[in-house]
């Protein structure tokens, strides 16, 4: 280890291959600390630390890397090295990103938990222009700086993401996990996540997927969403993913839903319901649906074996091609008594449906 060097209060980062290391410094190799990393940032370019080789591992083993929330720059930064690891590390107070990794494969970010961000407009951890990473086990909470935008995770222009056993709390501004306009980001699996105590401000309610188009781009496609849980209490969406699968997933609230090529399969909405809001050639099968079934300005797409209670489907005009077949329609509790309202829609094929009112 080489010990930084401090000039006037300016302090000039050094190389560190074993700990302690000081706020700064370039990792060259794998380090496990054994005590926090406090008081970084205090000046423009003061990092908590950079990665500097391929294959590092960061193991705070429980330790914080933590800061004045003065500086502008993140706390881990990697730039073009490959395989980067960092695990069991509570990160926090940083003013930009707590981690941005920018052209690197092979990230894993484990067991970590990020808190009480002061980040100014900044997401937490942002991915950019990398690949094939894994985020597991991490936790983002109190991400509440009110008069700024802070994603949980942005991607910008990333790809093969696992996104696995996480929790997203008390993010009042913001998206949990976002792609910025503009870019592409595909191949994400987002597997047993929950999203928990989110602000109704949250960025206009949407959540976990955001992508506001700004041009023909096919942002957010081929993604497995499957077994997140949305404890939430107002109505969201998810917007523009395209060629993806949700199977498995509950929502404590009512979910509206854009895209096309997708399967929407045995998931639980029996808080608020689903609002289909124009889907194409898409599967939505074995669902549980309660309160509200709206489907709207869908083309080329199969309903089927869903079991739906306490609302009708209603099919308001501008819908084609649908095939509605198999499911269940319990107490339907509409004004006109129908199971199924279907109004000014084209070549719509109703079969073997049960209606119980």
């Amino acid at each position: 280890e080489i010990d930084a060097i401090k000039e006037d209060n300016v302090e000039i980062a050094a190389d560190c291959a074993a700990w302690p290391c000081d706020c700064g410094d370039t990792l060259t190799a794998s380090v496990t600390m054994t005590g926090n990393l406090e008081g970084c940032g205090l000046l423009d370019g003061d990092f908590g630390l950079k990665i500097g080789a391929n294959d590092v591992t960061l193991d705070c083993a429980t330790y914080e890397i933590g800061a004045k929330a003065q500086g502008n720059i993140p706390g881990i930064y990697n730039h073009n090295y490959t395989g980067f690891t960092m695990k069991n590390c509570v990160i926090n107070g940083f003013r930009t990103e707590s981690v941005l990794i920018n052209n690197a494969s092979g990230i894993k970010i484990l067991n970590s938990t990020f808190t009480n961000d002061s980040n100014q407009g900044n997401p937490t951890i942002l991915i950019a222009n990398s690949e094939y990473g894994v985020i597991d086990n991490v936790t983002i909470v109190n991400n509440t700086r009110d008069s700024n935008s802070n994603d949980g995770i942005t991607f910008d222009n990333s790809s093969h993401f696992n996104i696995t056993n996480s929790l997203f709390k008390n993010i009042s501004v913001g998206y949990p996990i976002n792609f910025n306009a503009g870019s592409n980001a595909t191949h994400l699996r987002i597997i047993n996540n929950r999203f928990e105590n989110l602000s109704s401000s949250t960025a206009s309610k949407k959540l976990p997927i955001n992508y506001e188009s700004t041009s023909n781009v096919r942002v957010a496609s081929h993604h497995t969403i499957a077994n997140n849980t949305f404890n939430i209490t107002y109505d969201f969406e998810i917007d523009f993913v395209n060629d993806s699968i949700f199977i498995n997933n509950t929502f404590y609230t009512k979910l509206s839903i854009t895209g096309e090529n997708l399967t929407f399969y045995n998931n639980d909405l029996t808080t608020r319901g689903l609002s289909a809001d124009s889907i194409n050639n898409s599967n939505i099968s074995s669902n549980r649906i309660r309160m509200l079934f709206d489907i709207k300005a869908v083309r080329e797409s199969i309903f089927e074996k869903n079991i739906i209670n306490d609302t009708p489907v209603i099919i308001p005009a501008g819908s084609q091609n649908l095939t509605l077949r198999s499911n269940t329609i319990n107490n339907p509790n509409s004004t006109s008594k129908a199971g199924i309202d279907a109004i000014s829609t084209n070549n719509i094929t109703i079969d073997n449906n049960t209606i119980v009112l």
